[in-house]
This record gives C-alpha cells, sequence and structure tokens, in this order.
C-alpha cells in the first residue's frame, strides 16, 4: 500500500475514531474502559499488519477467554454442560451432537430472517469545517462509512455501489455497553449458592437470563483500591432492549441495569456502584455478510 502524504478526512462526528470509542472514570483514570471496538485478535491479521506498519502501538490485554455461562437460570462453565442443563431438547434429534457454532449456523441459516486505541484529535486531520453542501474533486476516494448511514447518501456513485451485491451482504447489528466502577472488586471473591462465580480480570460471563450477555471485569486498580468491570456487551435484541431502557431517566436506568446484575448473581451482596456508564450503539456497532 502507498504510503499517502497528501489527505483530507471528512468527519461526520465530533470525535475522531468511529467506533474505537473508549471512556476513563476519574476515580481510576489509568483503566480504559472500551464503549465500542475494544480489542484486535490474532485473527484480525489485516488490522495487525496495518498498525504495525504504519507504527501504531498496541497494548496486551492478556487473555480473554469465556470462563462462565448462564441460560435460564442454569450455570456453567462450558457450553455443552450449559445445553445439557438449560435446553434439553436439543440432546436428541438432529441437533445432539451439535456444537455451540453449528448451533449458531443452523439458527442463522434456517431461522432468522436477517438479510469491529485512543487516537490524536480529529483536528489534527480536518481540512476545514463545511456546511451541509459542498463539492470535493479528488483522484481517489476513500469511503468509511457504515452501509445504514451510507443509504443517506444521495447521488449516482452512491447508487452504483449500493447496487452492488457485496454491499447488500453486508448487515449492521445494533450493540450496547455499560460498565461500573465500584469501591473495591466484589467479583473475585463471589460466594453463591448456585455457582462459583468468583471473576478474574478479562474473563467473561456470558448469562442471557438478563440480556447482559457479556460481564467482564477489567485489570488494574484506581488510587483508593477502585475496580472497574463491565457489565454488559449485549448485540442484537438484547441491545435493544437495553438502549430502550437507556433513553429512560438515568434513575430507572440504573436501577434496572443493577437489578439484572443482582439477578446473574444471585446471593451476593452486591454494593453500590461509583459511577455507571454506558453507549448504545443504536445503528450499527459491528456488521456481519450474509452468506
Amino acid at each position: 500500500m502507498k504510503k499517502e502524504t497528501n489527505v483530507c478526512l471528512f468527519e461526520k462526528d465530533s470525535r475522531f475514531g468511529g467506533r474505537d470509542y473508549d471512556v476513563r472514570f476519574s476515580r481510576a483514570p489509568n483503566i480504559a474502559i472500551s464503549l465500542g471496538a475494544w480489542r484486535v485478535d490474532k485473527k484480525h491479521k489485516k488490522v495487525m499488519d496495518l498498525a504495525r506498519r504504519v507504527k501504531i502501538p498496541m497494548l496486551e490485554m492478556g487473555h480473554v477467554k469465556a470462563v462462565l455461562f448462564e441460560a435460564r437460570g442454569f450455570y456453567a462453565s462450558n457450553l455443552q454442560s450449559l445445553k445439557e442443563q438449560a435446553f434439553a431438547t436439543l440432546l436428541s434429534g438432529p441437533f445432539a451432537n451439535m456444537t455451540s457454532s453449528e448451533l449458531y449456523k443452523y439458527a442463522w441459516l434456517n431461522v432468522t430472517r436477517e438479510k469491529a486505541l485512543e487516537v490524536p484529535s480529529y483536528r489534527d486531520f480536518l481540512c476545514q469545517q463545511f456546511g451541509n453542501n459542498f463539492t470535493v474533486s479528488t483522484k481517489k476516494l476513500i469511503i468509511a462509512v457504515p452501509s445504514f448511514a451510507f443509504k443517506e447518501i444521495t447521488g449516482d456513485v452512491a447508487a452504483e455501489i449500493e447496487s452492488n451485491p457485496l454491499f447488500e451482504a453486508i448487515l449492521p447489528h445494533p450493540a450496547f455497553k455499560a460498565a461500573a466502577i465500584y469501591s473495591y472488586p466484589w467479583w473475585e471473591n463471589v460466594t453463591s449458592s448456585h455457582y462459583n462465580l468468583t471473576m478474574k480480570p478479562f474473563e467473561i460471563f456470558r448469562s442471557g437470563a438478563t440480556c447482559l450477555v457479556g460481564t467482564m471485569p477489567y485489570s488494574g486498580r484506581g488510587p483508593q483500591g477502585e475496580a472497574v468491570i463491565q457489565l454488559s456487551y449485549a448485540w442484537r435484541a438484547c441491545a435493544i432492549k437495553w438502549g430502550e431502557i437507556s433513553k429512560l431517566s438515568k434513575a430507572v436506568f440504573e436501577t434496572e441495569l443493577k437489578k439484572a446484575v443482582q439477578e446473574v448473581f444471585p446471593g451476593v451482596v452486591i454494593p453500590e456502584p461509583l459511577e455507571i456508564v454506558f453507549k448504545y450503539w443504536e445503528e450499527v456497532a459491528w456488521y456481519v455478510n450474509y452468506p
């Protein structure tokens, strides 16, 4: 890829970064909380190669792994065990020997009807601010716009791109993320009559009962021992549920979120959070390609 030296960036939002959206609690400024795209793993080879090529520093997060699962009030350490406890009907017939990935693929193809770093200020890259209507002449154009938003663009070029089958195969999905800071890491010593729910940094708890979906502690501590945990990383229908609740008053939203956390940690004394932050990616969070 040729290194460009004369680049003009047109940014729709008031910040630079798009889906990369990190925040920090004032009580723990050393812990970056991702409310958007949050990691690049070894599967993202092209992204990692590009980051190395343009010398973007990358930080090692540690081993991220789902270690706890919950559905219908049952708890397990792996998906097969959860399947046996919570979904007994899947133990016979065509689903009996399917792995979780095979079940997901089956549901996608046969059930659904649905046709991914902190950076300098975006102002460093803007050419100048424009109004609603402007004309740009260029020899090369790179469009980094979500397909959902791209549909609002008019003109012959936009219409030609939208008619391409590859464009039509890109399916946007909403997502919701919420994180909280507590005076201490209560999740590191959890005793429950249901299951051992103790969690370490970057261990993910997948829960379905309250649509939290992904709960994960962060590493690091604030000056007074404060600890941060991702309370929810939800997508699709669960994202819409929490997104709509988040549009209600702050008191109502936080009450519902705390109730949901308590439900998936039954019998655990959970302290009051010092602060909660969230982000609802209503239009689009990430994409899949329809086969």
